[in-house]
């Protein structure tokens, strides 16, 4: 008999404190917990929280949905993979699937893997396995999932030419390119110690703009594909609680129609959550995200609290809900969404405070947070160009390879002269200007990783985003982690990039470009010329005595040639833990936290062994980014999520 045909003989509570439920609804399992919290009604204690397993359903409303080797719950690009691969292996397979067939979508562009065929046939540089495993261990600060991440960099390479492999090759070379690829010479591919790498494929026109994704081109082929092999969807199905029998184990799935029907699919092998993350469940990002609830309580206010700004897909978590109330937990914290901060993604230039300060090695970035009245003022010289060309491949960083936008960006400033700023500032011209885009969530050091444009992740964890730099994502000096409020800093691209696309200051002299600099007082500015000039010297001496910015970047940034440029970022209340989405705090594109599994996909008990029946895949699967979001390499989230599926797949079909 399953645990949904008798009340679970456990509780899994988490601990009393949580158990109840604040009248605010999403707030609820935080409000006794954390004392910035509004107290409780007294009818909260009655209500359930999203950790609290469902009361059972009666039986008798259940129906036969059959028997499959294998049911996969979510068909994002994990599950599809998954389903495909077990598929063409002579599993029968069940993907319940919320969405209707003929909104039937996968979102995410960029997919990064290590050492495609189809990568290095375009020019990326092999990478070194091994010194790849070793950046994301350092990265991750141990806490990983290291032989996850070694199967990553192992056969990712081989799972994106395998999906390609049915792909048509005309369509292929007119629909995708490898980001930044060949490399221009003088790339830099290690910045302030952090280490970054080539092989992202992105799967747009050179035509298109940031919101279309060819990536659901490819993944309709697979789709078809599976379904030729005999696996079966089920649209219009969301997966309400799975079954677990006396032993504990998991033998399948009931689901809940669009008309409100109860479907119970069995499973002979396994069940596979890969439905999405949780970034749309205000309760979830609340109670999993300690780095957004922790700032929001600095601010004594948890109402602060946000959801992704990216609608598209459900994310409800209800996978990782499913995977909890079937015994498994949500990985060991901390925990963080996208939005958390990029080591080594910083702003090359100098960049300064309100105080007239540097504070931080710019390339490096720092999580720093700031006054809600801050400023940053990012220098550049004529030299941008060259820095721009410099900068390394990580997520939204400028794609040189792209022939419409980098082009773009090189003229951008063209409009632009030395001179007293006037009534209508001088604008940087050309698509990439951030004003049309209407939010700078990128920024100088530090700076929340979204873009404008940007697109969310698909169930399998898609990264997305626009064409890196280009339509609404140019580079440029903004504030750490700048708001709507910083939209004239512009957005970052690689390597810190050029001025930004918004107000511009420009002069033939430091001292006559400090002079227009209305944003600080007269005091201030001898301040600021004195950091100048401290910058110039570290610059000219080829060492940074005081916050370690490397030699190479030192010199690229020396502000030696006129003319002078500079963009001035008010409003910024700091980088990391989340993104500034208006007055909320959230995770960004996707929330990067899932249950605690091993390498090869099993949930965890609570004595962190393998739940028979049950995997996880994707935004579901634990493991892979531990207190902030890593981009070593662009569309790392997709590219995992893809060989995930692909190698879960594999081994759901040999069991």
């Amino acid at each position: 008999m399953s645990k949904n045909e008798q009340k679970s003989a456990k509780s899994f509570n988490r601990r009393s404190l949580l158990k109840s439920v604040a009248a605010t609804g999403a707030m609820a399992t935080i409000a006794a917990a954390h004392p910035a919290a509004a107290q409780a009604a007294p009818e909260a204690a009655k209500k359930k929280s999203w950790r609290d397993r469902p009361d059972p359903i009666d039986e008798s409303l259940i129906s036969d949905g059959g028997t499959y080797d294998i049911v996969v719950v979510g068909g994002g690009t994990a599950g599809l993979m998954c389903a495909r691969v077990a598929a063409s292996k002579g599993s029968s397979v069940a993907v319940i699937e919320s969405q209707a067939e003929a909104k039937y979508d996968w979102v995410g562009t960029e997919l990064g893997t290590i050492n495609s065929q189809h990568a290095m046939s375009l020019g990326a540089p092999k990478i070194d396995e091994d010194d790849f495993i070793q950046e994301m261990t350092r990265r991750n600060l141990i806490r990983h999932s290291p032989k996850r991440w070694a199967y990553f960099a192992k056969y990712s390479g081989q799972a994106l030419d395998w999906v390609l492999k049915d792909v048509d090759k005309a369509w292929l070379a007119e629909n995708s390119h490898v980001m930044s690829c060949p490399p221009l010479p003088g790339r830099i591919t290690e910045v302030s110690g952090w280490k970054f790498y080539h092989g992202s494929t992105l799967f747009r026109k050179m035509t298109d703009g940031n919101d279309t994704f060819r990536w659901k081109e490819v993944c309709k082929i697979h789709y078809e594909k599976a379904k030729a092999d005999g696996a079966k969807w089920f649209f219009e199905h969301h997966a309400e609680i799975c079954d677990v029998d006396s032993s504990g184990a998991v033998t399948g799935v009931v689901a809940k129609t669009k008309d409100g029907k109860y479907v119970r699919f069995k499973a002979r092998k396994a069940v596979a959550l890969c439905a999405g993350d949780f970034s749309r469940n205000k309760e979830m990002v609340t109670d999993i995200l300690d780095s957004i609830r922790w700032e929001a309580e600095a601010k004594g206010d948890l109402n602060l609290v946000g959801t992704s700004m990216f609608t598209t897909l459900a994310r409800d978590g209800s996978s990782i809900k499913l995977g909890l109330w079937a015994g498994g937990h949500v990985e060991i914290g901390p925990h963080s969404g996208m939005g958390s901060g990029d080591p080594g993604t910083g702003g090359w230039h100098l960049q300064l405070d309100e105080n007239g300060e540097r504070y931080c090695d710019e390339a490096a970035g720092t999580t720093m947070k700031r006054p809600s009245d801050a400023i940053t003022v990012t220098i550049h010289d004529a030299n941008w160009k060259q820095v721009l060309a410099m900068g390394p491949p990580h997520h939204m960083a400028t794609d040189t390879a792209h022939t419409i936008n980098y082009p773009r960006m090189l003229s951008r400033l063209d409009n632009v002269k030395p001179g007293p700023p006037s009534k209508n500032q001088q604008q940087a011209s050309g698509p990439g200007a951030m004003a049309a885009a209407g939010a700078a969530m990128q920024g100088g050091p530090g700076g929340a990783q979204g873009g404008p444009g940007g697109a969310p992740g698909g169930e399998g964890g898609a990264p997305g985003g626009g064409a890196p730099g280009g339509g609404g994502g140019a580079p440029g000096g903004g504030a750490p982690g700048a708001g709507a409020a910083a939209g004239a800093a512009g957005a970052r691209g690689g390597g810190g990039g050029m001025p930004g696309g918004g107000n511009v200051l420009c002069a033939n002299t430091l001292e006559e470009l400090v002079s227009y600099m209305d944003c600080y007082t007269p005091e201030i500015k001898k301040k600021v010329l004195a950091s100048i000039a401290r910058y110039k010297e570290l610059c000219e001496k080829g060492h940074d005595d005081d916050f370690g910015k490397g030699a190479v970047i030192l010199k690229a940034t020396a502000l030696k040639d006129p003319p002078f440029y500079a963009t001035v970022a008010k409003g910024s209340s700091g980088g990391a833990p989340g993104m500034s989405s208006g007055n909320k705090i959230d995770p960004g594109m996707v929330a990067t936290t899932g249950l605690d599994t091993d390498a090869e996909g099993h949930v965890l008990n609570k004595e962190f062994k393998p739940i028979k029946g049950l995997y996880a895949a994707g935004n579901n699967a634990g493991g892979r980014f531990v207190t902030t979001y890593q981009s070593p390499l662009a569309g790392i989230s997709l590219g995992l999520a893809m060989t995930d599926g692909y190698l879960l797949g594999e081994r759901l079909a040999a069991l």
